[in-house]
């Protein structure tokens, strides 16, 4: 039995919903050694980050959203708070195309066309969240 279009659409969105699906479970039990530098940020700064890109992510590209993100932190460092030279360097990884796919243990072959944006803004919000990153031990405490 071939499939039509119809049957192509309805199996690419049931792939779409599993692999969103995926990305939430894994990233919301990252532990902090996967986060890198990034885990060791106060949560004032991850919660500036947070904002950064909730406001410039709503409708664009969560990785130009970032890259702007780290360039007003390079301005903002004679103003005030630091983030150190690792926690940057961890957040330009984890922009890059397959950065965020490869950290969730997602191998190319079960991600979801058009998902990238979507994956990035996931991962960005747990990391934003701080208190639903999973210890290193594999538990999780509540937000």
């Amino acid at each position: 039995m071939a499939l039509d279009e119809r049957d192509r659409s309805l199996i690419d969105e049931l792939r779409r919903v599993a692999v969103r699906r995926l990305v939430e479970e894994r990233a919301a039990g990252l532990s902090r050694a996967g986060w890198g530098a990034l885990a060791t940020l106060p949560a004032t700064q991850r919660a500036n980050l947070r904002v950064a890109l909730a406001m410039t992510t709503a409708a664009g590209d969560p990785s130009e959203a970032g890259t702007l993100f780290l360039q007003s932190l390079r301005e903002a460092k004679v103003r005030g708070e630091r983030w150190s030279a690792a926690a940057e360097a961890e957040l330009r990884r984890l922009l890059e195309t397959d950065r965020v796919w490869t950290l969730l243990g997602i191998p190319e072959a079960d991600r979801a066309a058009g998902l990238h944006g979507w994956a990035l803004r996931r991962v960005l919000a747990h990391l934003g969240a701080g208190g639903r990153i999973a210890e290193q031990d594999g538990g999780r405490h509540g937000a």
